[in-house]
């Protein structure tokens, strides 16, 4: 990054020369990306017993929302007949870059969402009781959950569900 600063400052004329412009730049090892395989989440959906956390968990892996996105979608975001859901930001919520966009509901998010609709007239999708989540108190559930699972050691968290998402995208 500072090479690169100074680079900019040479062609903006702040600089004759980059301090920088002898160094090589670090390698960066390539790590692949953490994901569930479809054994390894079969075996954690079996230990969760909340019904709605079960449905947040295979919800978010089919869609590859964040954890916040599912956590303050709202009914109004939902179009079941389009078959799609709206990710925006909201009041005290802000999507990442702040930007909207509509994402498509396959069969299995939409057997979730439809089960989650019988549930409770709170205006989200994804409750408890009729009562907003807390984004830390579902992680902690899903990770106590992770741990039960021996899926630990591999150090997965609710965001590799999105990786999940696509590399099981890829590969079917």
């Amino acid at each position: 990054a500072l090479k690169a600063i100074m680079n900019k400052a040479v062609s903006w004329k702040y600089l004759t020369v980059s301090p920088f412009s002898e160094m090589k730049n670090a390698k960066v090892v390539q790590v692949p990306p953490k994901y569930f395989t479809k054994a390894e989440f079969e075996k954690l959906l079996l230990l969760v017993e909340e019904n709605w956390l079960r449905g947040a968990i295979v919800f978010a892996a089919s869609t590859g929302i964040r954890r916040g996105e599912l956590i303050n979608l709202q009914w109004s975001d939902v179009d079941l007949a389009r078959q799609v859901m709206t990710i925006r930001s909201s009041g005290d919520f802000k999507v990442k870059g702040d930007k909207s966009r509509i994402v498509p509901l396959s069969l299995v998010a939409m057997g979730v969402i439809t089960q989650m609709k019988r549930d409770s007239d709170c205006p989200y999708v994804f409750h408890k009781g009729g009562k907003r989540l807390w984004p830390n108190w579902v992680t902690q559930l899903f990770r106590s959950y992770v741990k039960k699972a021996g899926l630990w050691d591999k150090r997965l968290h609710w965001h590799n569900l999105r990786s999940s998402f696509a590399s099981w995208l890829v590969s079917d």
